[in-house]
């Protein structure tokens, strides 16, 4: 009984340490999705702008 308590205490830091792991993995790649989003709705919004200019100077 012993020996069972005792690898699953020192089981246990080795999972919660991957969990950690992947939970860091999950943030890092949601805040690169969230990194490109900006970038795409950033580069969006000057080609909007630079068509409004460019169809104003026509006018």
């Amino acid at each position: 009984m012993f020996l069972i308590y005792s690898t699953k205490k020192l089981l246990k830091p080795k999972t919660d340490q991957q969990e950690q792991q992947e939970q860091q993995e999950q943030q890092e790649q949601q805040e690169q999705q969230e990194q490109q989003e900006q970038q795409a709705s950033r580069s969006f919004f000057h080609d909007l702008c630079h068509l409004i200019f460019t169809l104003n100077l026509q006018k």
